[in-house]
């Protein structure tokens, strides 16, 4: 089975070995389509190497939620078969043959529990992080079949979408782990980069509003989730 693994980027040069390598593991036919936002860090360079196609997009080097949404609303359709659409930061638990299973059943779309993952022991590589803390809101639609949904009409954030064809979700819920707490340091940075980058449009709207946390607030909010973090399943 070949899948299609469509994923957001910009600086993402520590979060992309690691994630090809969750996917590859679970997928080894897999085609990663990288839709890179013009990187300064080299992950173009890096995705590359990995044997990932790269598609370049501008957005007037700003954060525009309006530009993320064009791309995830049609990326699923270039490419007939199963698709995952995801952010760099999204790692779907999910194997080649769980998706023969489901296709057997007549599946369209992958049902999902999400979590925050919290990176407890400092682990260089997150493919091992294993707590997490539930977060309804990342219970996303993010793998469908191409060949029986026609839209997805995903909203802002992609957290809720209103799938169009032949709809089927799948009756077992697999994990969506978001590798949200991984380092705080490199959280404080990223936060600090994607806040000097949110247009006009994503202020107006409140998109992406977490972005302005400062760096108290950040590192109160990692401990927290280092006191809530519990073993996902």
């Amino acid at each position: 089975m070949i899948i299609y693994i469509n994923v957001l980027c910009y600086n993402e040069s520590i979060m992309l070995p690691m994630f090809h390598k969750w996917y590859i593991k679970r997928f080894p036919s897999a085609q990663f389509i990288v839709y890179d936002n013009y990187s300064t860090d080299g992950s173009a360079y890096i995705a590359l190497n990995l044997g990932m196609s790269v598609l370049r997009y501008d957005s007037d080097d700003k954060l525009s939620d309006l530009h993320y949404l064009a791309i995830k609303n049609n990326a699923f359709k270039q490419h007939k078969g199963w698709n995952i659409v995801v952010d760099m930061d999204e790692w779907l638990d999910i194997t080649e043959q769980d998706l023969i299973d489901e296709q057997s059943k007549g599946t369209s779309i992958i049902s999902t529990v999400g979590y925050h993952m919290v990176n407890l022991d400092a682990i260089q590589d997150y493919t091992y992080v294993d707590r997490g803390i539930y977060e309804h809101l990342y219970s996303k639609l993010v793998c469908m079949d191409s060949n029986m949904i026609e839209e997805m009409h995903y909203r802002p954030g992609a957290h809720s979408a209103n799938p169009v064809g032949n709809v089927k979700y799948s009756e077992r819920q697999y994990t969506l782990r978001h590798m949200k707490y991984m380092d705080v340091e490199n959280m404080i940075q990223r936060y600090k980069l994607f806040e000097s980058r949110r247009n006009d449009n994503n202020k107006a709207n409140g998109f992406g509003g977490q972005y302005a946390m400062n760096e108290d607030q950040i590192r109160a909010e990692f401990a927290t989730a280092h006191t809530l973090a519990k073993l996902v399943p």
